[in-house]
């Protein structure tokens, strides 16, 4: 999957809700994987939780959200993207997203936010995964 693909998705699930567990900006990100690859590495955690406690709960047994990030995104190959998913800092939150040229979207309780500022702190391109 390459940066041309990423612009249909981020369209298609623009106007989506943010629904804790199914729609998040981890279950977000996780869907853009899921539709690149055939795997949803979420699936086991989607619906496990449906609030932002539920959600924090969950990740902080697995080591936070850069750690589970990095532990489901293992195949992929890291490092800074230009295209793919990512972990960042945002407004002093860290969020999963979506890179597109370079530019960072992450599903919101307000909607889709493109952040002007903002650190990668892991990201992962989609285009071949590590067998």
């Amino acid at each position: 999957m390459d940066g041309l693909v990423i612009p249909p998705f981020l369209a298609r699930t623009a106007c989506e809700p943010f629904i804790w567990g199914q729609n998040d900006c981890a279950t977000w990100a996780a869907a853009l994987v899921a539709e690149a690859t055939g795997k949803d590495l979420a699936a086991g955690f989607r619906g496990t939780y449906d609030t932002a406690f539920g959600c924090r709960r969950v990740i902080m047994q697995h080591g936070g959200l850069l750690e589970l990030s990095r532990k489901m995104m293992s195949g992929f190959p890291s490092g800074e993207q230009e295209n793919g998913v990512c972990v960042a800092k945002v407004r002093g939150r860290t969020m999963c997203g979506v890179l597109s040229g370079g530019r960072l979207f992450v599903k919101t309780e307000n909607g889709l936010f493109c952040p002007a500022e903002f650190t990668i702190l892991d990201g992962w391109s989609l285009t071949c995964r590590r067998h």
